[in-house]
């Protein structure tokens, strides 16, 4: 399984049977950006970004700022 990061687009490889069902973080191998992905059956149901510390505040920052 191939997913594209959400961050940069990078095609993060996933070919392992522990992905067909996973629910859980990826961490993107080019920018190191972290995801929750859950999958079963060898589908994807979703992929978004992980929160991490201190994001909501950049991001309060940047919207009111």
């Amino acid at each position: 399984m191939r997913v594209d990061c959400v961050s940069c687009g990078y095609a993060v490889n996933l070919d392992h049977k522990v992905f067909d069902d996973y629910s859980g973080p990826i961490r993107c191998y080019c920018c190191g950006a972290m995801m929750e992905m859950k999958t079963e059956q060898g589908r994807m149901r979703y992929l978004i970004p992980a929160e991490t510390p201190g994001m909501q505040a950049a991001e309060e920052r940047r919207v009111f700022a």
